[in-house]
């Protein structure tokens, strides 16, 4: 039996510049004209691999019978073809389905909600892991299928070992980076601020404008000295540079910027951290950009990186190696973007792996030296997690049911085993921790019920035993806690 992998058709947009404020970059010109790649024809996957492939490459030719442009059309009963007064509606990239139905090889197909039965097919049909009742996801072959569900663990999840004062309601954390097994300083974004705190000593408050608040903070080496540095989301809308300066820190010049969500990483190559974002551009929705760290203080202007429809989560890290890569699920697919250059252009995308709120996390979670996806995605009352493994070029890997929504994830080795467990945590009060058995096996569940609903958090050795720490914002308070 032939399979049909169904891409999804984006709308192309193109985005305007002339809401940005970029005077102070004094960098090139933000490129214009981006535009999301048109999707192309469903492609076959079967036993004939040679086959499926010729038909993907070959879909333009003058003997393609779906080709409409072709000098003849060899085949009129195809369904594709226009001239077929019984044809389905053809669909683009200008010319949406209705409601039930999906882009498939430019024809709106039938697609299957699990509502229900809608445009002639029934339940049990799927696309994405969302198109399944709770506790079940969609197999390799587009059907829903039942998912492995972990038992209880016997020991509790985290326990709270400390809970730091900060005197302002709590933005954004973000760990620095330290040598293995020494304490780890926290960044806390407040409100009217940002601040370093640490097991040790007193909280250190960061130079920023008067009356902006830290909405988000990222570390990483911005000036290449090999010390982490912090980059601040401000709500005036500027991102401000912050440099480790001998047992301080020093304030940098001000990037006029309006982002929410930041993360610093080396995405080139040259050794000074990059920021990648989530910016709004004037568009109705915020898009992925990446600003390259140039030295000195300065940084390039915002580079959009177009995903496949609108983004809900980023993450960076090295698939393998030094360098980093860039990650964004949105709700079709997992882009992927492999040790730059910084063009915009996605090297691959991994298709059915969106479809609700979510998040993706990066980590070498079957330990073969090679960093893999970590995605969760809520809904239904309840959260699918699943491993994307680089060792087999991110095919989805055998999904793991988590009881609660939780649409944010994150990964840390909480019990010393070598192995990253995975941490989650959403609207619901408390939180989740999933403990890694093996290589990319799922071993019990920890589920911790404390009344305390938060997003914010951070991941990281606070105490220096070398066993990964959660930080969580709860009010004006940051609490900290650790395997008991």
């Amino acid at each position: 039996m032939v399979a049909t992998l169904h891409v999804r058709c984006p709308v192309m947009h193109r985005l305007d510049p002339t809401p940005w404020n970029l005077a102070s970059l004094a960098v090139r010109a933000l490129p214009v004209g981006l535009a999301i790649a048109a999707c192309g024809p469903a492609i076959a996957v079967g036993p004939d691999t040679d086959s499926a492939t010729d038909s993907a490459t070959d879909s333009a030719t003058d003997s393609d019978p779906s080709n409409p442009s072709g000098p003849s059309n060899p085949n009129p009963s195809d369904p594709s073809d226009p001239s077929d007064p019984t044809a389905p509606p053809q669909c683009g990239p200008s010319i949406p389905c209705e409601s039930g139905y999906d882009c498939i090889g430019g024809i709106c197909q039938p697609y299957c909600l699990d509502e229900g039965c809608c445009g002639g097919m029934c339940d049990g049909y799927c696309s994405y892991d969302s198109d399944c009742p709770s506790g079940e996801g969609c197999g390799d072959v587009g059907l829903c299928e039942l998912v492995f569900q972990p038992v209880e663990c016997r020991s509790p999840g985290l326990g709270a070992i400390t809970t730091i004062p900060v005197g302002a309601e709590v933005l954004s954390l973000a760990f620095l980076g330290g040598e293995p097994a020494a304490p780890r300083e926290l960044v806390v974004g407040v409100i009217g601020g940002a601040m370093v705190v640490d097991s040790a000593g007193p909280s250190r408050v960061l130079e920023t404008p008067l009356g902006a608040d830290g909405i988000d903070v990222a570390t990483g080496d911005l000036d290449g000295d090999g010390d982490d540095d912090v980059m601040v989301a401000m709500s005036d809308a500027f991102l401000l540079p912050v440099y480790a300066d001998g047992d301080g820190f020093l304030s940098g010049t001000a990037i006029s910027a309006v982002t929410a969500d930041i993360a610093l990483g080396d995405l080139d190559g040259d050794g000074l951290a990059d920021v990648a974002g989530m910016f709004d551009v004037g568009s109705p929705s915020v898009e992925l950009a990446i600003l390259r760290g140039e030295g000195g203080g300065g940084f390039a202007a915002p580079y959009l990186h177009g995903t496949s429809s609108m983004i809900l989560d980023f993450a960076l890290g090295p698939i393998e190696g030094g360098q980093d890569d860039l990650f964004a699920l949105d709700e079709f697919a997992i882009s992927i973007w492999n040790h730059g250059p910084l063009d915009g252009t996605a090297d691959r995308q991994v298709w059915g792996s969106g479809g609700a709120e979510g998040s993706i996390a990066i980590a070498d979670v079957d330990a073969d030296g090679q960093r893999d996806i970590v995605r969760a995605l809520a809904y239904g009352g309840g959260t699918l997690l699943r491993y994307y493994l680089a060792s087999a070029n991110f095919w989805p890997g055998v999904p793991v049911f988590i009881d609660g929504e939780y649409d944010t994830v994150d990964v840390g080795d909480f019990d010393g085993d070598g192995l990253p467990d995975v941490y989650l945590a959403g609207a619901a009060a408390g939180f989740v921790v999933v403990r890694t058995g093996g290589p990319a096996t799922a071993d019990c569940v920890s589920y911790v019920f404390d009344g305390i609903a938060t997003r914010v958090h951070a991941v990281g050795d606070f105490t220096g035993d070398g066993i990964a720490d959660v930080a969580r914002a709860v009010g004006i308070d940051v609490v900290i806690h650790a395997v008991p």
